[in-house]
């Protein structure tokens, strides 16, 4: 099993080879014929399991309409997005958490049917 790449210039151009094709609505074996690889060369650069060399990294550019530029730059937002998705999902569990120990702090007045249908809807609440 190839060493996946650490860096975060990899991770950029990775998300943003992925992005573009998805964009053009190209699967990896058409990147692939256009630019003269395997579709399992594409799938290692998308998952960052292989490092393209400076050749192939013009190539996929071109293959995608954008410039190299443009394909770190697609990348670096979506690992943005993606990191702002993480922190608000994080935010939300945690407000479940806060509003999960004012219901237990409540339990002391309720009843057991009362309870059974304050655990449903935190169920219901973390399943969303």
């Amino acid at each position: 099993m190839r060493r996946k790449l650490k860096s975060r210039a990899s991770s950029n151009l990775s998300l943003g080879v992925e992005m573009a094709r998805n964009s053009l609505q190209l699967t990896k074996m058409e990147l692939a014929d256009r630019v003269g690889c395997s579709a399992q060369h594409v799938t290692d650069i998308e998952r960052q399991q292989r490092n393209p060399s400076q050749l192939l990294i013009t190539q996929l550019a071109d293959a995608l309409g954008k410039t190299p530029a443009e394909l770190y730059q697609l990348g670096e937002i979506q690992l943005e997005l993606k990191t702002l998705e993480f922190v608000r999902e994080r935010r939300r569990r945690v407000q479940i958490e806060r509003d999960l120990k004012a219901m237990i702090g409540a339990l002391d007045d309720l009843d057991k049917e009362d309870v059974s249908t304050l655990i449903e809807a935190a169920r219901k609440a973390l399943d969303r």
